[in-house]
């Protein structure tokens, strides 16, 4: 593929900011774009891919739009872009740092591309996401403190809550 591409973090930057270079995510954002322009309509002026992800689920949306610029067309996400963008996620974690959370792939029918990665802000889930699955993407994806943002330290409080109430319910049906 010969078209631009360009990335974006929203809330921080990775190392080297722009289309991720340091291997193999690369590849599998490029693959996702490459299986974007592939399988999308005729009469396609873009492709929009809005990836929320967190290690227990995985939510993706496509919109693409026409030259006519009338109704969005329809498109079905092509199963190796949300495998990529699964892909990517895990390879783009730092020790510490931690990974996105929400991801915005767009593609244009001359190749180009744009990616946004979002590391710090809540992404915008609906329904709303449990906190405990919060709780369980910080431990496949550690954070040092300075790193969690407090929209997430507060979904990681809330979680505990629910875990001691659910261990207490337990606790009490056993008796």
């Amino acid at each position: 593929m010969s078209g631009v591409g360009s990335a974006t973090t929203l809330g921080r930057s990775f190392a080297g900011e722009g289309v991720p270079e340091r291997g193999v995510e690369s590849m599998h954002l490029e693959r996702a774009v490459t299986a974007l322009a592939a399988e999308a309509p005729r009469g396609w002026t873009r492709v929009d891919v809005d990836a929320k992800l967190c290690s227990m689920m995985h939510v993706f949306g496509v919109q693409v739009s026409s030259d006519g610029g009338g109704a969005p067309l329809s498109m079905p996400l092509p199963r190796v872009v949300g495998n990529d963008l699964v892909r990517a996620r895990r390879l783009m974690y730092e020790p510490g740092r931690g990974t996105w959370l929400s991801a915005k792939l767009t593609v244009f029918p001359d190749g180009g591309h744009r990616v946004e990665f979002n590391f710090d802000d809540e992404p915008a889930w609906r329904p709303p996401l449990h906190p405990v699955a919060y709780a369980r993407d910080l431990e496949a994806f550690p954070r040092d403190d300075e790193h969690v943002p407090d929209w997430l330290r507060e979904q990681l409080r809330l979680a505990e809550i629910a875990e001691a109430e659910h261990q207490a319910q337990i606790a009490a049906s056993s008796a």
